[in-house]
């Protein structure tokens, strides 16, 4: 499967799918794209997510193992809120850049 492949079925899925209203999420803010990849590098092969924020996040919140909580569609920055309204429940994110760094972003739930 392609990439232009995968990027077009999961554009028919966002289209698809019910309006998200509110996302509660986690994150892991670091300062370099490559720091972001070898954090989901470490996801992928099992480590777990609030440990790795309470360890690398320069973000307040990794002290609570990276949890903002829930925020509702435009309470986050543009590129971190369409991040985590475009994504499902259970998906990790990453690397996604905004003006503060770059983030690996776990949805926790949706409603």
């Amino acid at each position: 499967m392609t990439r232009k492949t995968t990027y077009t079925i999961y554009i028919q899925y966002c289209n698809h799918r019910p309006m998200v209203k509110s996302v509660n999420a986690a994150h892991i803010l670091v300062n370099k794209e490559d720091d972001a990849k070898k954090i989901m590098d470490r996801l992928e092969k099992g480590e777990d997510f609030e440990a790795l924020a309470k360890r690398f996040s320069k973000c307040p919140s990794g002290k609570k193992g990276g949890n903002l909580g829930w925020f509702g569609k435009g309470d986050m920055v543009r590129e971190f809120d369409e991040a985590c309204f475009n994504g499902k429940k259970g998906d990790v994110i990453g690397p996604v850049k905004t003006e503060f760094g770059y983030h690996v972003i776990l949805i926790k739930d949706q409603k």
